[in-house]
């Protein structure tokens, strides 16, 4: 015989006549052969109630809900399942792009109970000084006989990257980064001496060169501190860069990007900070425009550009050291210093040859390699230099004073 124990009956409760009808009409039908005695006051149960409440409700969120190994249920949005049978019930609530989602849940049903099942989905929203920036497709590389151009800067070709990011409006600044690294320090997620920073989340890389003379971090009686707050970081290495990405995970309770043995990560489908790949980057140095420069074409290969003058920090400005960010103008997504001031670490290995090969939806370059992507230019540089589609790399090891980052921020689903 067909156990029917197993298969509960369920309906979202609209309103207590519509509950009541077959309640009565259960009694009225079974109660004669159920036994009971003359004046018990408990009576037959029916079943044991479990209500499902996904807030918010504009959501109408997804969910299913197993007991043991015995059934699933599904449904959305607020619901209140009845007749339910006791036993052990887990819930998993469906994952929405741009929420937290509330975490699983077991819960014991036993007879006369009922339980509740309440998911408390929290919006994720662009951080403060980030800059929503939409998906779409550009030409990368250089343009035909661009001026300064190199080998590596060739084929151009159509890229097309199909999901929205957001990205830091200003190179990360002095200030930004000893914040997150003292944070680290304070987690163990990181150690620091007078010489420099380390990782301690899987090895033990050099994150920040603390004791180069063109350092604008120091650390002394147990703290990371600058003269220079608004100042573009710089002697930050790869490896510190990245850490820097997955610091701002770990401190908004996301999971982090970068394998810290290793430094794996996979940039297509992780959600979070990360570094940007070279492709995005250079979408958004671009921001619409297939010039030299996002504000127009290069008139000048050496110090005296007038379209770079109004847009980057470059050897025209005839200065010693880097400028605060955000002092020029920005280009036409609302992003500053992306030509100029520091170059900026993306979050491919280098290839010299990955534009002939690439595929054309969201490059990420080359699985392995020695070097990382640099993209930008930097204050001593010739205009040349700081064309969108110029390429440079080193070992990710390295920090110097011409090289900083900038991270970019993709809305997780979970």
């Amino acid at each position: 015989m067909t156990d029917r124990s197993r298969y509960p009956k369920w309906s979202i409760m609209l309103s207590p006549m519509r509950r009541l009808i077959p309640l009565l009409a259960a009694i009225v039908l079974i109660g004669p052969h159920l036994g009971c005695n003359e004046g018990d006051s408990t009576g037959p149960s029916i079943g044991d109630t479990i209500t499902m409440d996904p807030n918010p409700d504009l959501l109408d969120a997804g969910w299913s809900i197993r007991r043991s190994n015995d059934f699933t249920l599904s449904g959305r949005g607020d619901s209140t399942l009845v007749e339910m049978t006791e036993g052990e019930y887990r819930v998993v609530w469906e994952r929405i792009q741009g929420w937290l989602t509330p975490l699983n849940d077991t819960l014991q049903l036993t007879t006369g109970n009922e339980l509740t099942f309440t998911g408390d989905y929290t919006a994720i929203t662009v951080p403060d000084n980030f800059v929503q920036i939409s998906a779409g497709g550009f030409a990368m590389g250089a343009q035909q006989d661009e001026p300064g151009a190199e080998p590596d800067e060739y084929p151009r070709h159509q890229v097309t990257l199909s999901r929205a990011f957001a990205i830091l409006s200003t190179e990360v600044t002095n200030f930004q980064y000893l914040t997150m690294a003292q944070w680290a320090i304070n987690q163990g997620y990181a150690s620091a001496s007078s010489a420099s920073l380390r990782d301690d989340l899987g090895g033990m890389a050099e994150l920040l060169d603390l004791d180069d003379g063109e350092s604008d971090i120091e650390y002394t009686n147990g703290l990371l501190h600058t003269n220079r707050p608004n100042h573009p970081v710089k002697e930050v290495s790869w490896f510190g860069a990245a850490a820097y990405c997955d610091w701002l995970n770990l401190h908004r309770g996301l999971p982090m990007v970068y394998d810290h043995v290793t430094w794996a990560n996979s940039p297509n489908t992780m959600t979070g900070y990360r570094l940007p790949t070279e492709a995005e980057w250079e979408y958004v140095c671009r921001a619409g425009s297939e010039t030299a420069f996002a504000n127009g074409n290069i008139n000048d290969e050496n110090c005296n550009d007038t379209n770079l003058d109004r847009i980057g920090w470059y050897c025209g400005d005839e200065l010693d050291w880097t400028s605060p960010v955000g002092l020029k103008q920005a280009n036409a997504w609302g992003v500053y210093d992306m030509h100029g001031n520091l170059y900026e670490w993306c979050n491919d290995w280098y290839s010299s040859t990955i534009y002939s090969t690439t595929s054309p939806l969201n490059p990420t370059g080359p699985v392995t390699g020695t070097q990382r992507v640099l993209k930008g230019g930097d204050w001593p540089a010739e205009a040349i230099q700081c064309r969108s589609a110029n390429r440079q790399s080193e070992v990710p090891s390295y920090g110097d004073g011409d090289m900083g980052f900038r991270a970019i921020f993709i809305i997780p689903s979970e």
